[in-house]
């Protein structure tokens, strides 16, 4: 299928409802959002097709839910990597990981072979792995003693009696933490505002064919 066709096949099922739509025009559709980086769109269209139980598409829906759950980790990883996220922040990446293989793992049992999805399978194993030692590592910086302050040198007549000031000290305010699930929200909500500004600066792109596979 050529890049033109399927541009004319989405270009015909905009009018059509997802509820009545064949897979491999929704699938289509997926595609086109995942190249203009629309992760929700891509993942929520590219279930619904396969959830049409048409053995055609669904080995390609899996393995466009794997891409879209892997562009998801990458994205929450770097959040989590800054230095003011807490250590569960990685939760979200290694979380999104797991989706990621359980989804190229399907699309590898749907095929005699298909070797970029065994690859693919093998990179989510690997990033699993390295996501959870950065989130050790996270962990064991934040619970580090600070190192001790070098006491001032005195200075001259630091000794001798002074008045005492009169007001009493300020009192800093305190602040409450967020609970790890609030934050953890947030984390996801900031992460859906990225996935909205990258779909408004790709908008434009151009569906290419259907049958595209790479491993992303």
């Amino acid at each position: 299928m050529t890049a033109r066709l399927a541009l004319l096949l989405i270009l015909a099922g905009c009018a059509r409802s997802v509820g009545d739509a064949p897979a491999p025009l929704l699938y289509n559709r997926a595609l086109a959002a995942y190249q203009k980086e629309d992760w929700r769109s891509a993942e929520e269209t590219a279930a619904s097709a396969a959830a049409r139980g048409d053995q055609t598409v669904t080995g390609h829906c899996d393995f466009l839910l794997g891409n879209v759950a892997f562009r998801r980790c990458e994205l929450a990883e770097r959040q989590a990597s800054t230095p003011e996220a807490e250590p569960f922040a990685f939760d979200v990446a290694i979380r999104a990981c797991d989706r990621a293989r359980e989804a190229w793992e399907r699309a590898a049992m749907g095929r005699d072979d298909w070797p970029a999805a065994r690859r693919n399978v093998e990179r989510a194993l690997s990033k699993r792995d390295d996501l959870t030692r950065k989130k050790a590592e996270a962990e064991r910086r934040r619970n580090r003693p600070p190192r001790p302050k070098p006491k001032p040198k005195p200075e001259p007549g630091a000794g001798e009696d002074r008045p005492e000031p009169d007001s009493p000290p300020r009192e800093e305010p305190a602040f409450e933490e967020l609970a790890r699930d609030e934050v953890l929200r947030l984390i996801e909500k900031l992460q859906r505002k990225e996935e909205e500004k990258r779909a408004v600066r790709t908008e434009r792109r151009r569906a290419e064919s259907f049958g595209v596979e790479r491993d992303w």
